[in-house]
């Protein structure tokens, strides 16, 4: 399948090497935009001999729709029918990636869930499994139509499916799940209890409630072995 990754990011030299990892192993070119990192996320990705890099300097919000919207152009000038929307803190194992590239015609396939795990990222480091499966995963058509929204962020992307020409999946047999999001939520008192933003709430399309279980301990080690 004529399929690109495109990567926006900014300050995420924590994760930014477990997301390109198996992106670079399955895919033969990502395209990454960097919105202003002061860290050392842009000297990791320049690492990734198959990232395709471009600094489009400290964007605020109202901005990044705009570094999509090149992100897609770039797509489209390089040949790729579609593309693969990921986020500088989303993780995908290898199988679910090629999975998605066994897809024979993103065209004809709306509405699937996937089984994405989201994560907290807690002060100190750790990883916890949040009890939510309601994140999602995104291929799109690298056409001029569209204006760099990100797809969670229009209301009723999911009530009007065809209305829009977002494509979704079902977690690959066999898989628990094949993409983790490391949310930054806020946490409560309570140490087994995180808060959200509501900003993120909506967002990613959690669940609408204010409190949400965590359970155990991620185990990041055995995710980068997959």
């Amino acid at each position: 399948m004529n399929l690109v990754p495109t990567v926006m990011i900014k300050n995420e030299e924590l994760w930014i090497e477990d997301v390109l990892k198996p992106l670079s192993e399955v895919f033969d070119r990502i395209l990454v935009a960097d919105t202003g990192s002061i860290d050392r996320t842009v000297e990791i990705v320049r690492s990734f001999s198959n990232a395709d890099l471009s600094l489009e300097g400290n964007q605020i919000p109202s901005g990044l729709t705009h570094v999509r919207q090149k992100l897609t152009h770039r797509a489209r000038e390089l040949g790729y029918s579609h593309f693969l929307l990921v986020d500088g803190d989303e993780l995908y194992n290898r199988a679910g990636l090629r999975s998605i590239l066994e897809q024979s015609d993103f065209s004809k396939v709306f509405g699937g869930y996937t089984s994405m795990t989201s994560l907290d990222a807690d002060d100190d480091g750790q990883l916890w499994e949040l009890d939510d499966q309601f994140s999602r995963l995104a291929v799109h058509p690298t056409t001029t139509t569209w204006r760099g929204d990100y797809p969670f962020e229009l209301p009723d992307v999911f009530e009007n499916p065809k209305k829009y020409p977002w494509v979704y999946y079902t977690t690959p047999n066999g898989q628990g799940y094949h993409g983790v999001h490391l949310h930054r939520l806020e946490r409560s008192s309570q140490d087994d209890q995180v808060v959200y933003r509501t900003a993120k709430r909506f967002q990613f399309c959690m669940q609408d409630k204010p409190q949400i279980q965590r359970r155990d301990r991620f185990d990041l080690d055995r995710w980068r072995a997959n």
